[in-house]
């Protein structure tokens, strides 16, 4: 996992400018056709489309190992964590649900 979290940040750190008036966030997206996590880095100056770049797959497809990943993601950058296609599913370790809302689609 350290690796990942090394090479997730060192490709984040030429894409986050810190632009006056952009949004920027993580997207977490489970496909469970591959049994993967895809890491996404998202930005949208105010006004102007949305970017998004494709960061890492995690080929891992366990929860706990996820978790880990993100909370120790959470330390070293403070962005919002959005989540798609995880719907109905919990955390391990506190049985919160990771998807708040599911999308209509993902129900």
């Amino acid at each position: 996992m350290p690796d990942e979290l090394n090479l997730i940040l060192s490709r984040i750190a030429p894409l986050f400018t810190r632009q006056r008036n952009t949004r920027y966030w993580l997207l977490v997206a489970n496909d469970h056709y591959q049994k993967t996590y895809n890491l996404f880095f998202n930005w949208q100056p105010r006004g102007h489309r949305l970017h998004s770049v494709p960061l890492h797959t995690l080929t891992t497809y366990d929860l706990a190992a996820l978790e880990a990943l993100l909370h120790a993601l959470s330390q070293r950058l403070h962005f919002t964590i959005t989540y798609t296609g995880f719907a109905n599913q919990r955390w391990p370790s506190t049985g919160h649900r990771i998807e708040a809302k599911p999308r209509r689609a993902e129900q």
